[in-house]
């Protein structure tokens, strides 16, 4: 993500913000990285479900066997 305390005026010209723009910018990665995170840890939730649906079957299949 580019930060976005520069803006593009033309090819290779760009206009500085300002210190001022610092914080907003910063407050977007928090988001993006919170965002990021809860995708991260919902991905693993469904792999440690599905590993644990099929853990129970595999001990269902051995006592019945």
């Amino acid at each position: 993500m580019f930060l976005k305390v520069l803006a593009r005026k033309a090819k290779n010209k760009y206009l500085w913000k300002g210190f001022a723009a610092v914080p907003k910018a910063l407050q977007e990665l928090k988001v993006v990285e919170i965002t990021q995170k809860i995708k991260e840890n919902d991905y693993m939730f469904r792999i440690l479900e599905l590993d644990m649906g099929f853990l129970m079957k595999c001990c269902c299949f051995l006592k019945l066997g």
